[in-house]
């Protein structure tokens, strides 16, 4: 099967941009795969995977708002690779459109929905979106169950299958509570977005810390508030307690020195971030949204708390560090069940599914 995979940029690790390297390195092992961006810009992580993994990749030079040359490139792209599929991920719609309009063609439209349909996209591609499905041009993958329910209520009767995301999995060594191991008592993989919500957790952990004056965070991500929130830190006079990391390429040596992982965004998919913590034996607490709570199972394998609620955030918090049996149990869980979560079994699904769309 011949695939191409669109992703909007590739200049910063987002979860979606993770996914994607990930689940290309394991697609094109017995499949012809080529990896499109419509901007230049290019984290140099991800450059360093797709040269070592010899991922064929292109870019279509996109400028900002509507650009009609990026169309005719992106047009010439996939007229010379003539892929079976096209799968994308992130805002593509206006792009494609100005490239192939609402014309049918040999290969098959998919589109990966990484948040609940309609947030972070613009008005032109949702409309579009809704063009090429009165079409039946589009078909779509939801990465959890909440956001493919979404959908449909949405779309109406649309052809979108479940898929969960999927991260490689290693012999981590050590995941239980090791507490010789282990320098940080909270880590929060995120980059410093809005939606990140950062804000809630590091003035709930100054509560934290007088119940627990001796414990610690670490902030691992980037992004437009990391001084902003350095400040908020400072002036709530726990800078001495949280640590920031800045961008990390690869968070795995955190997350071996962490105790829990905990997550404040208001709104999520199928986190990468809560996934690979889970491998690592991390107990999650992590807020009841989006598709958080399709992984995460109270009292199982982390703890739920309200978006935004500041009081059970610090509960969860309280209960997770005093409660050294239950941690136990929980990291016990994550190791197992995030195997569940393989990039293999995830591979396997998109290719199932998108021989089912050829078919």
């Amino acid at each position: 099967m011949k695939i191409v995979e669109v992703i909007s940029s590739l200049d910063s690790r987002g979860g979606a941009e993770v996914f994607l390297i990930s689940l290309i390195k394991k697609m094109q092992e017995k499949n012809e795969v080529y990896l499109v961006s419509l901007y230049d810009g290019i984290d140099s992580s991800f450059k360093a995977e797709i040269d070592k993994y010899k991922i064929k990749y292109f870019s279509c030079h996109k400028r900002k708002k509507i650009d009609f040359k990026a169309g005719r490139v992106l047009k010439r792209i996939i007229d010379n690779i003539n892929p079976d599929i096209i799968n994308f991920h992130l805002s593509f719609l206006a792009t494609y459109y100005l490239a192939f309009g609402m014309k049918k063609n040999k290969w098959k439209l998919v589109e990966t929905f990484h948040s609940i349909p309609g947030h972070d996209i613009s008005k032109i591609n949702n409309y579009l979106r809704k063009k090429y499905i009165k079409r039946h041009l589009l078909s779509f993958i939801g990465i959890s169950d909440q956001i493919t329910e979404s959908a449909i209520k949405q779309f109406g009767d649309i052809d979108i299958k479940t898929i969960y995301n999927g991260i490689e999995i290693h012999d981590h060594g050590c995941n239980k509570q090791c507490s010789h191991l282990k320098e940080y008592d909270f880590i929060c993989v995120a980059n410093m977005l809005p939606v990140k919500n950062h804000s809630l957790l590091i003035e709930t952990f100054k509560l934290f810390l007088n119940r627990f004056p001796n414990s610690n965070l670490l902030l691992v991500g980037g992004g437009p508030l990391l001084d902003a929130n350095k400040n908020l830190s400072s002036q709530l006079g726990i800078s001495d307690h949280i640590s920031f990391s800045g961008f990390a390429s690869n968070p795995k040596e955190f997350y071996k020195k962490s105790r829990f992982f905990v997550l404040t965004s208001k709104r999520e998919g199928n986190p990468i971030s809560i996934l690979e913590a889970m491998s690592y034996g991390l107990p999650i607490i992590a807020p009841n949204v989006g598709g958080i709570p399709d992984i995460v199972k109270d009292g199982q394998n982390g703890k739920l708390f309200g978006v935004d609620s500041k009081e059970e955030l610090l509960n969860c918090l309280s209960e997770i560090y005093t409660n050294k049996k239950l941690a136990e149990k929980i990291s016990k869980n994550n190791v197992v069940e995030s195997n569940k979560y393989s990039i293999n079994l995830t591979s396997e699904r998109y290719i199932e599914y998108f021989n089912h769309i050829i078919s």
